[in-house]
């Protein structure tokens, strides 16, 4: 049975697709050189798909059955946050480096901090204080708002009291300011 579509009549495709060796309307030559390799790529992702699919399943049934443990629930809950804190403090520093027109290199900076996030301690750079690489900031020397760069040179590792007491300060002003703080308490 044919179709019409418009004033062209179709054959149906299980029809067209009956014919061996046709393929729109000629012959088929040759295949992809890795066709082999294709096939596997996609035998291996439907295998990662199907065996993420029944950890999902099997973790979601036994969350509804109460069996999982509020410690690995609480556990997979920090991790997460931990993660999605980490994608959203780099969409704001491209968002504002996008802003600014500065260039800047995304994976320079990541590899940065991800080596002094894993470090058991780290110095802060303006008081000096040791922390657990987790607990610490990454700050701007030069703030941005004062046309500061988004990269790994104007990058420093420094405590939360330090970060949240700079704000966007200049370094000499900041410098000033930590000077009298510890002649305050001498």
């Amino acid at each position: 049975m044919m179709q019409q579509s418009g004033n062209i009549k179709r054959q149906p495709l299980a029809t067209r697709a009956a014919k061996k060796g046709a393929f729109r309307g000629g012959p088929v030559v040759s295949l992809p050189a890795d066709l082999e390799r294709i096939v596997a790529c996609q035998k291996a992702w439907r295998e990662k798909l199907a065996a993420c699919g029944v950890a999902h399943r099997a973790y979601w049934n036994d969350y509804s059955m109460g069996k999982v443990s509020t410690e690995a629930y609480e556990s997979f809950q920090n991790s997460y946050r931990e993660c999605r804190r980490a994608q959203q403090r780099l969409r704001e520093a491209t968002r504002r480096a996008l802003k600014r027109g500065t260039r800047q290199d995304l994976k320079a900076i990541s590899e940065w901090e991800k080596t002094w996030r894993k470090a058991a301690r780290v110095s802060c750079y303006w008081c000096g204080k040791r922390l657990s690489g987790r607990m610490c900031h990454a700050d701007h020397v030069i703030p941005l708002s004062a046309n500061g760069a988004h990269a790994v040179e104007n990058l420093v590792v420094i405590c939360p009291e330090c970060n949240l007491g700079k704000c966007a300060k200049l370094p000499e002003k900041w410098r000033r300011q930590l000077r009298r703080r510890a002649q305050k308490h001498r």
